[in-house]
């Protein structure tokens, strides 16, 4: 089992195969707690208000999907959103049970210092 809830859903879209978490033998494109500078194309998985397991609330999370260009962060995102919206069961490796509401996104967010397209999808996830 994943060390909270931000590791269980990269590890989730790593399982969907949005990308990678890096390791000791690679730098990977998918993160949990904070987004890096590199690589340019990238997803970050973020709290917005990390409610307890079996909270009735849930937990607000915000996934950033970065790319070079619009079409690229915007298909990725789209594809993120299809894959999570409405999910029911289990994240990849976990044995805590989730149900994910899209709250909103794919939105556009701008482009970074860098010229970097992001898009914001902003998740209720409820959890134990």
């Amino acid at each position: 089992m994943a060390e909270n809830l931000l590791e269980d859903i990269a590890l989730h879209l790593e399982f969907e195969g949005f990308g990678q978490l890096p390791d000791i033998d690679q730098d990977g494109d998918i993160y949990y707690g904070k987004l890096p500078d590199k690589p340019d194309a990238a997803i970050g998985v973020l709290s917005r208000d990390a409610g307890y397991s079996g909270s009735s609330q849930g937990a607000r999370i915000q996934l950033i999907v970065r790319g070079n260009s619009t079409d690229e962060s915007f298909e990725k995102a789209v594809k993120i959103t299809e894959t999570l919206h409405d999910f029911i069961g289990f994240l990849a490796g976990d044995r805590a049970s989730v149900n994910i509401v899209v709250e909103n996104g794919p939105a556009g967010i701008g482009a970074d210092i860098k010229n970097r397209e992001m898009y914001s999808i902003n998740l209720r996830v409820y959890y134990c």
